[in-house]
């Protein structure tokens, strides 16, 4: 389904990956006027659409809200300070997180550096998951990339969804680098400021 138009979408401007060798640029609006957004899902591609992100998903709009939700009806929202309750979402944690950064087409070393993981431990990491409890800022990221991939396909068709992070991006955020660069470069801090340029996106529509 084709999203709403926003004044975001139509100020930002993507560049290929690929432009310092001459290729052309392109606006956001013309990449997705590209995509047939008639084409149904695959069964993989809707079962990532319903991905539950590990945790809270930190800086999002809502983040409050579930807060308050869980004071009044007490839902069970995941501790992510207690080493326990990391633990048991480990696991699955990692496995979600390998699945996007294979979507998102991301190198092992972006990999793992979006997870803020040196080579040895992330490569444990992936050997044995099931004996890993990640710490709290590793299990945070990924609750924030995984917020982050389902606001992409929310917001865009299932190709562009997909090739954002890695695509050179001249929006102000940005400043003409791909979004991936930008939150391996800043962090928790800057995959929440991603996240919030969609939240922001989402109240603009």
């Amino acid at each position: 389904m084709k999203p709403a138009a926003s004044s975001f979408r139509r100020r930002q401007r993507v560049k290929s990956q690929g432009e310092e060798n001459g290729k052309p640029s392109y606006t956001l609006d013309e990449l997705l006027a590209q995509w047939d957004f008639s084409t149904p899902r695959t069964e993989e591609e809707q079962v990532w659409l319903d991905i539950v992100p590990v945790g809270r998903e930190f800086g999002s709009a809502e983040f409050d809200e579930l807060e308050r939700q869980a004071e009044v009806q007490e839902i069970s929202i995941p501790d992510l300070a207690d080493a326990a309750e990391r633990e048991r979402l480990s696991a699955s944690a990692i496995q979600a997180f390998v699945n996007i950064a294979r979507k998102w087409q991301l190198s092992e070393e972006q990999t793992r550096c979006l997870l803020g993981a040196d080579k040895p431990t992330y490569r444990a990491w992936q050997t044995n998951p099931y004996g890993t409890t990640l710490g709290q800022d590793a299990i945070t990221r990924i609750s924030l990339a995984t917020g982050i991939y389902r606001a992409l396909h929310i917001c865009h068709g299932e190709k562009l969804a997909d090739q954002w992070v890695t695509l050179q991006n001249r929006g102000q955020l940005f400043a003409g680098r791909a979004p991936i660069d930008y939150m391996i470069e800043g962090g928790t801090s800057g995959m929440k400021m991603v996240r919030r340029l969609f939240d922001s996106q989402s109240a603009d529509n």
